[in-house]
């Protein structure tokens, strides 16, 4: 489980939609699929944090 304390992106209805990713260098701005950051890469690798579930807080 990861904590971001970024500001998330919401929808019109106030959910989260999409958070910065919290893995140092990667910086991606990922959407969530059931409070689970979506499988992304950096620099042509998997992120660590694919598919890990986040906490915004």
């Amino acid at each position: 489980m990861a904590l971001t304390f970024e500001v998330p992106f919401l929808d019109d209805e106030g959910r989260v939609t999409a958070v910065r990713c919290p893995s140092t260098g990667c910086d991606a701005v990922v959407e969530l699929t059931n409070g689970s950051l979506e499988r992304h890469y950096v620099r042509g690798q998997k992120c660590e944090m694919s598919d890990v579930q986040v906490v915004v807080g």
